[in-house]
């Protein structure tokens, strides 16, 4: 018995240690983020229930049925409630677009199972306590089984639909972490499910829980807080990585009139669009097949590199850019349409100072095509 319990307690202080990890200093938090903070709490509500439940398992005391009962079905209903967070997490990580009502509809199956286990003690659908203080499943158990294993590969198939959707294969890198995460809950339920009195899921989930937030701290080092895109110190390590790799292709662009945004409509607003750019910049690099990496170089400028592309492929790149800048829409903004500068430079990189060289030129190509489309709005 103390083996197990202990098995529980080393549970539930890693991730414990997890969450304040992964807190950060940072309030506003995105909806991947308090996807993965329910999924942290949920957690150790199921292994604090699970260790209650088999303490007191064939106790006899005033209180020792209450106690079995509640924890028995905190334990099983924070299962449910852990597969349907990481669901959750992965159409937020994967910015899959879900309207209210679909996930309100997806939940449907998770709210139908806590009614159930809320007359589960006059029922004894889903287990029992009998006069041993001993605890049996009952029939209803299988429900709760299917429920959990469709939010669990749920999740999986948001992520390797996104994967198969996206060209960019930044983007496929960025997401194939998430096909991980149901392998050990997965393997451990199966395993608990088959071998009757023992519990091993709380190890599945601690397990993936860990893998999880190490990706994400991973990924959160090298982006850009704003905006979740990569960052310079992003950049850095991808040039680093292409010296002498071939053709290099930069498109530098930035917004036009930002300052008014800022100046007119607030700060806040300004930030609106900033995201609403880097995730225009997100998907049109993930609408072409070729290898296109991209970053916010700073302020409203952003940096997009293609690996070796042709000509033609660029200037593709280039329109998809302004189309999709373009085509913002932002309430807040009561209907100022964006414009984004673009400024093209070719060439390859041996060294920081090709680098640099390159980086300026692009620049400089940005700074034209501003002067250029400012003197068409003037005439």
């Amino acid at each position: 018995m103390i083996n197990y319990i202990q098995v529980d307690i080393l549970c539930t202080v890693i991730v414990i240690i997890v969450y304040f990890f992964t807190k950060g200093e940072n309030k506003i938090i995105s909806n991947a983020q308090k996807a993965l903070r329910n999924l942290i709490f949920s957690e150790i509500i199921l292994c604090i229930s699970d260790m209650t439940a088999y303490y007191y398992r064939g106790t006899h005391f005033l209180l020792s049925r209450a106690i079995l009962y509640l924890s028995n079905s905190m334990y099983i209903e924070m299962i449910l409630a852990s597969s349907v967070f990481w669901f959750l997490y992965a159409v937020s990580k994967t910015e899959t677009s879900l309207s209210k009502n679909t996930v309100r509809l997806l939940c449907i199956p998770f709210w139908v199972f806590t009614a159930l286990m809320i007359v589960n003690v006059w029922t004894g659908i889903i287990f029992t306590i009998d006069s041993n203080n001993l605890y049996s499943r009952g029939s209803g158990v299988v429900i709760h089984w299917i429920a959990s294993m469709i939010y669990m590969t749920g999740g999986v198939a948001v992520a390797f639909k996104k994967i198969l959707s996206t060209q960019s294969p930044l983007q496929k890198a960025e997401y194939r972490p998430l096909l991980m995460y149901a392998v050990a809950p997965l393997v451990t339920s199966m395993i608990q499910m088959t071998s009757y009195g023992i519990s091993s899921l709380t190890c599945g989930i601690t397990i993936s829980i860990v893998l999880i937030t190490f990706s994400f701290q991973s990924n959160q080092i090298r982006l850009d807080e704003l905006t979740g895109i990569k960052n310079r110190k992003s950049l850095r390590h991808y040039i680093e990585d292409h010296f002498d790799k071939g053709e290099l292709t930069f498109f530098m662009m930035d917004l036009n009139r930002f300052k008014m945004i800022n100046d007119v409509y607030g700060h806040y607003v300004g930030d609106l669009t900033l995201q609403a750019v880097a995730k225009s910049i997100r998907k049109t690099c993930g609408s072409f097949s070729e290898k296109l990496y991209f970053c916010r170089y700073g302020g409203d400028e952003f940096l997009i590199i293609g690996e070796d592309i042709s000509e033609t492929s660029a200037k593709k790149v280039e329109e998809a850019l302004r189309k999709g800048v373009a085509e913002i829409v932002i309430d807040e903004l009561k209907g100022t349409q964006l414009e984004t500068s673009v400024g093209i430079a070719v060439g390859k990189c041996s060294n920081i100072q090709e680098y640099t060289a390159l980086l300026e030129k692009a620049d400089k190509s940005m700074y034209e095509d501003k002067q250029r489309l400012k003197a068409m709005r003037n005439s």
